[in-house]
């Protein structure tokens, strides 16, 4: 019992506090580099583009052993996940930036009709269980005339 409460204890520390976080501040460096970047979910630009093409990011994050533990407990009693939240929040953000990323390699001046796609990754209930949280963000990268 206080070997499950360590290794519970050791994980957290690592997976939450050191990865997580981690993670964290560097998505927030980078999604500071595209704060004029122009991504909106409306279908169509009002504007003289030169070029249009697809551009998509993704991202799987995966759960970390206090996560499910945790989460196993709220499964049981009933309620909201945040864990998980947390984990499908840093993944839509994760895969957003990379859209960016690709769009701005490709010189365009911002992405339109933008769409989130999302599902959870899991194997079965037993305690080998993998959870993990996919998203996908895709829309059309414009490239303005000069």
């Amino acid at each position: 019992m206080i070997f499950d409460i360590i290794i519970l204890v050791v994980f957290y520390l690592i997976g939450t506090i050191w990865i997580e976080d981690a993670h964290i501040k560097s998505l927030e460096k980078r999604e500071k580099k595209y704060k004029d970047f122009f991504i909106t979910t409306i279908k169509t630009f009002d504007t003289n583009a030169e070029k249009a093409f697809l551009v998509s990011g993704s991202a799987v994050i995966a759960s970390d052993i206090f996560k499910k533990y945790i989460a196993s407990w709220i499964c049981f009693f009933g309620g909201r996940i945040q864990t998980f939240e947390k984990l499908l929040d840093r993944a839509k953000r994760e895969s957003l930036v990379r859209m960016c990323e690709q769009a701005k390699k490709k010189g365009a001046h911002g992405i339109i009709n933008i769409r989130y796609e999302t599902s959870s990754i899991s194997k079965g209930k037993n305690k080998k269980s993998i959870s993990a949280a996919e998203s996908l963000v895709y829309g059309t990268a414009v490239v303005l005339k000069k």
